[in-house]
């Protein structure tokens, strides 16, 4: 990617705090992207979401009241082309197949290397859908 281009804006939607602000933190090195907003829970992410307009939500599944999977829809509704990646540790088939069918457009695992997921979010940014291998492999399994 170019460095003339805008970096991808990120709204990072987790609810351990301190996961979460290790993320923000690793996410800020890399150029060619940059955290706007973070939530605790899928109410929040919606409001952020609405009030920040970012490009990308990185999203976990295990949130206190609405499951993650089931804010998708609505945070799309609010902004028009946003990306949606979940990030979880979720190795169950049935919500990589949940998160699919809400129109999510990755799952990854949290046990991925840092540089692994920044690749994947511009991926995910340019129209890929990128799903972790582990969760690939039971997907066709």
């Amino acid at each position: 990617m170019s460095t003339t281009h805008s970096p991808i804006r990120l709204l990072v939607v987790d609810d351990h705090n301190l996961f979460r602000r290790g993320l923000i933190a690793l996410l800020g090195q890399d150029a060619r992207l940059q955290v706007v907003g973070e939530a605790g829970d899928a109410n929040q992410a919606l409001s952020a979401a609405r009030r920040l307009q970012p490009d990308l939500v990185l999203l976990d599944n295990h949130l206190p009241g609405v499951q993650g999977v089931d804010a998708i829809a609505d945070l799309k509704q609010a902004v028009p082309g946003l990306r949606i990646l979940m990030l979880t540790v979720s190795e169950n088939v049935q919500d990589l197949a949940a998160a699919l069918r809400a129109g999510a457009d990755g799952y990854l695992l949290k046990t991925i290397h840092t540089e692994a997921l920044c690749d994947s979010i511009c991926k995910v940014w340019e129209g890929d859908a990128i799903i972790s291998p582990e969760m690939m492999g039971k997907l066709v399994g």
